[in-house]
């Protein structure tokens, strides 16, 4: 998902764990309070790899229905469509859930009851806002794609912080410093996920897989574990608080994004010098700004324009200066 895409290969029996996680602790669950099949909409690109979530409720017999791309990109259309179709849950970034809210999504008299967020982390206000409704069942859902989509999950609930919850069925989590032995109690480490989510690795790329999937020194079968590179703290109460990388790595909304890939694509355009690139914002107004150096009329507009046509849209500086 950054720079030039790079395929992760995963087990059937991955997914079908995840499968079965969610269908016992999400789909039954929701199914019960609403005392009927579940109503979802799918509104994720199917390059990201939270796609396959809503595909999951419709194989545990759910009714599922797709939305075009021009209305999953549009709030204030959205929302309509969510009403319209009597939608039940719906799974989104973070940012573009305070979009949706933004455009009155929960304050028509029929709107989503289950609510997922993923890709991003959960802020303060958004938490407090989801877990203050009593008709709304909501979850943040944390896992790269390299571990199948969802490795841990929180309950969004009124009284505690934001935090990225325990790890799903068959699978397990450790947070780690740099000699890979667990940091005490309230410590800040890295986070390790291992188990029966975990992928096979990279397809085709045996040197990034052997740096990103290492042995698991806490498993006697010879399994491996996947080095996220979130930087995380186990608090008192046992959640786990999310705090950011150890790299330059951000989300755009839900998109991994290598900062100095950006900037190593500006510095290969003709007439650039220096090229540096920041993420101005955060939430649902996050966006990336590059800075370039160098000689030529229109630099900055050249270079955007040359990156267009290198990059994913996603990661085009919305605006370069010179």
């Amino acid at each position: 998902s950054t720079g030039r895409p790079k395929g992760v290969g995963v087990d059937r029996i991955a997914l079908r764990n995840l499968f079965q996680q969610h269908r016992a602790e999400m789909f039954e669950p929701a199914a019960e309070r609403l005392g009927r099949p579940v109503r979802v909409a799918h509104t994720a690109g199917l390059s990201f790899d939270a796609a396959w979530d809503p595909l999951l409720w419709l194989f545990a017999g759910h009714e599922l229905h797709v939305i075009d791309d021009d209305a999953r990109r549009d709030p204030q259309r959205l929302v309509r469509l969510l009403a319209e179709r009597r939608i039940d849950a719906i799974e989104t970034t973070p940012s573009f859930a305070e979009a949706l809210i933004a455009a009155g999504m929960l304050d028509a008299a029929r709107h989503p009851t289950e609510i997922a967020l993923g890709g991003e982390a959960v802020g303060p206000a958004l938490w407090d806002a989801l877990a203050a409704r009593d008709d709304v069942h909501a979850v943040n859902l944390y896992g790269p794609t390299e571990t199948t989509v969802d490795s841990l999950i929180a309950v969004i609930e009124p009284g505690v912080q934001p935090h990225i919850g325990a790890s799903v069925r068959n699978a397990r989590h450790y947070i780690l410093d740099a000699s890979l032995a667990p940091v005490p109690d309230r410590a800040v480490g890295e986070l390790y996920l291992a188990g029966t989510n975990v992928a096979r690795g990279y397809v085709g790329r045996p040197d990034l897989s052997a740096e990103r999937f290492v042995a698991d020194p806490f498993a006697d079968d010879g399994s491996r574990m996947y080095r996220t590179g979130d930087v995380v703290r186990r608090r008192r109460d046992g959640s786990l608080r999310f705090l950011g990388r150890i790299d330059d790595q951000v989300k755009i909304r839900g998109y991994r994004v290598e900062l100095a890939e950006i900037e190593a694509a500006m510095r290969r355009q003709d007439g650039v010098g220096l090229a540096a690139a920041v993420v101005q914002g955060d939430g649902a107004t996050a966006r990336l700004v590059g800075y370039v150096t160098g000689e030529g009329d229109r630099l900055g507009t050249r270079v955007r324009d040359a990156l267009r046509a290198e990059l994913p849209d996603y990661m085009v500086p919305s605006s370069i200066m010179t």
